[in-house]
C-alpha cells in the first residue's frame, strides 16, 4: 500500500473544514437577518402601537401631537400679546428687581421706590394705554414654535418679560393706593390678572407656573390694600368721588378670582403639552440614534400614561383627593416612565395653593365691600357675605372634607386655610416668619392671611431676623401638638 503524498493531509483538512465554514456562513447570515429584522419589527410594532394610542386619545379629544396645539393666526392689531410686549418694553425696570421686590413687601414703600413709581406713572403713560388695549383684544398668540423636536424650538422669552412687567405693576398698584388713587390701583391690578391669563394661554408647564406666580402677586396686593381700599358707596346712589374705585370693577375682580375653571383648564392643557413634548423628543430628537428613537417611541406610550394620572388628580377638588389618586397609581415597568412617576405632586400642590390665594383675595374684597356698606364694621362671620357679596363662602382646597375657608374675627380680621397638613389649627401661624423676617403664610401650620397683609416686620434685618411675629397679626391660638 502506497504512503499518502505530502499534500494529502491538506486535502483532508479542507474537506473537513468545508462543512464547518458552510455552517458558519449560515449562522452569520441568520444573525444578520435577525439583526435587521428585529429592529424592523420593533419599529413597525412600536409605531403601530403609538399611532393606535394617538388615535384613541384623539377620539377622547386629547391633543397629543405638536400640530394639535396649533392656534388660528391673529392679526397684530387684535393680538393682546403684541400690546403686552410693547408695554413690557416701556415699563422695563431700571432698578434690580431682585433687590426691590422684597423692599416692596415692607409696610411702607421705600423712598427710592416711591420716586421710581412716580416717574414711571408720569413718563410712561403710554404703557397703561397699551395694557388697556390688550384687555380689549379678541385673543392671545405668543407665536409658539411647534417644529419637532418642540422641546428645542419652543422659546419662552416672553415669560420672563411678562413676569418683570407684572412686578412693576405690583409696585405701581401699591403706590397708586398709597397716593389715594384707588381707581387706578384697581385698574392696574386688573392688568396684572389679565397678564396672568395671557401668559397662561401658552400651554407650557413653565408658562402655567409663571402665570400662577403673577396671579399670586396680584392677590397679595389685593389682600394688602383691601382694608383701606376706597370704593364707591352705593347705599344712597352716591356719586363716585375722585380716586374711588368703581363698584363694578371690584365686583368683576371678585367674580374672576372665584372662577377656578380657566385655571384648571390651563393646568390640564399644560399636562397635555408637557406629555407631547416628552413623546415628541423621544421620537424625533436627532441627537438620539435610530435605535434609541425607536425605543423612545415605545417608552413614550408609557410616559403619556403617567401624565394621565396627573391629569386625573388635577381634576379633583382638594389636596387629599389628588394625593389619593397619585399614591394609588402603580409604579410603571418602563424605565423612562419611572423617571416621571411621583413627580406630579408638587405642581398640583402649587396649583391648589394658588387657588387658595385667589379665594382669599376674593373674600378680602367682599369683606371690604361689606365694610363700606356697614359703616366700617367687619362681618362677624364669612356667611354674612352670602349672597350679596359672595355667591357662597369659597372652599378651602386643602380641607379634606371640602370645608370653606376659615375666619378669625378681629381688627383686622384674618382668613385662613388649614394648610398642606390638612389639620385645622384655628389659624395657627407658628413658624410663618422666614430667616429674613418676612411673613410667608405657607410656612406656617395654617396658612393665615390677615386683612392688610403682614409681609415684613418693622425691624427687618437680614443679619438678625426677628424671632417673634409682627404685632399686627391677630393673636394666635396655642400651638397644637406635634405631628
Amino acid at each position: 500500500m502506497k504512503d499518502a503524498g505530502p499534500g494529502s493531509s491538506d486535502v483532508v483538512s479542507r474537506k473537513t473544514l468545508r462543512p464547518i465554514r458552510r455552517r458558519g456562513r449560515k449562522i452569520l447570515a441568520t444573525l444578520l437577518v435577525i439583526y435587521i429584522s428585529v429592529p424592523l419589527a420593533l419599529l413597525l410594532y412600536s409605531e403601530a402601537r403609538f399611532h393606535l394610542d394617538v388615535n384613541a386619545r384623539h377620539d377622547r379629544g386629547q391633543p397629543v401631537l405638536p400640530q394639535d396645539f396649533a392656534v388660528a393666526p391673529i392679526a397684530d392689531q387684535d393680538n393682546a400679546a403684541t400690546y403686552l410686549h410693547l408695554a413690557a418694553k416701556l415699563l422695563e425696570p431700571t432698578i434690580c428687581q431682585d433687590f426691590w421686590l422684597e423692599e416692596v413687601r415692607g409696610r411702607t414703600l421705600a423712598p427710592v421706590l416711591v420716586q421710581y413709581a412716580s416717574e414711571v406713572i408720569s413718563k410712561r403713560a403710554d404703557a397703561f394705554s397699551l395694557l388697556r388695549k390688550a384687555r380689549q383684544c379678541a385673543g392671545v398668540d405668543w407665536h409658539l414654535s411647534l417644529v419637532s423636536p418642540v422641546m428645542e424650538h419652543a422659546l419662552l422669552g416672553h415669560v420672563k418679560e411678562q413676569r418683570a412687567l407684572a412686578r412693576v405693576l405690583y409696585l405701581l398698584a401699591l403706590y397708586q393706593h398709597d397716593a389715594g388713587d384707588d381707581e387706578a390701583a384697581v385698574d392696574t391690578l386688573r392688568d396684572m390678572l389679565f397678564i396672568a391669563h395671557a401668559v397662561d394661554q401658552q400651554p407650557t408647564g413653565i408658562s402655567h407656573l409663571v402665570a400662577g406666580d403673577i396671579e399670586c402677586l396680584a392677590c397679595d396686593a389685593l389682600v394688602r390694600v383691601a382694608p383701606s381700599l376706597r370704593i364707591q358707596d352705593v347705599r344712597q346712589n352716591s356719586r363716585r368721588l375722585d380716586g374711588q374705585a368703581a363698584r363694578t370693577g371690584v365686583d368683576a375682580i371678585v367674580g374672576e378670582l372665584l372662577d377656578d375653571a380657566p385655571r384648571q383648564s390651563a393646568l390640564l392643557r399644560a399636562w397635555d403639552f408637557e406629555r407631547m413634548t416628552i413623546a415628541d423628543s423621544l421620537r424625533t430628537d436627532s441627537h438620539f440614534s435610530w435605535v434609541v428613537r425607536r425605543w423612545g417611541t415605545w417608552e413614550s406610550i408609557e410616559v403619556m400614561r403617567e401624565y394621565d394620572v396627573a391629569a386625573s388628580a388635577s381634576r379633583l377638588p382638594n389636596w387629599r383627593a389628588a394625593q389619593t389618586i397619585l399614591n394609588a397609581a402603580p409604579e410603571p415597568a418602563s424605565m423612562m416612565a419611572q423617571m416621571f412617576h411621583g413627580s406630579f405632586s408638587r405642581p398640583i400642590e402649587l396649583h391648589l395653593k394658588r387657588a387658595t390665594e385667589r379665594h382669599v383675595a376674593a373674600t378680602a374684597l367682599a369683606m371690604r365691600l361689606y365694610q363700606v356698606d356697614h359703616a366700617g364694621a367687619w362681618p362677624a362671620k364669612l356667611n354674612d357675605l352670602v349672597p350679596r357679596y359672595l355667591p357662597s363662602v369659597p372652599l378651602d382646597p386643602f380641607s379634606p372634607d371640602n370645608r370653606p375657608l376659615g375666619y378669625v374675627p378681629g381688627n383686622p380680621p384674618a382668613i385662613y386655610s388649614v394648610g398642606v397638613d390638612e389639620i385645622d389649627g384655628h389659624a395657627d401661624r407658628t413658624d410663618a416668619i422666614d430667616d429674613y423676617g418676612i411673613y410667608k403664610p405657607w410656612l406656617a401650620l395654617d396658612a393665615v392671611f390677615p386683612m392688610g397683609g403682614v409681609l415684613i416686620s418693622e425691624d427687618w434685618d437680614p443679619q438678625h431676623p426677628p424671632s417673634s411675629m409682627p404685632p399686627s397679626l391677630p393673636s394666635s391660638t396655642p400651638r397644637r401638638r406635634e405631628r
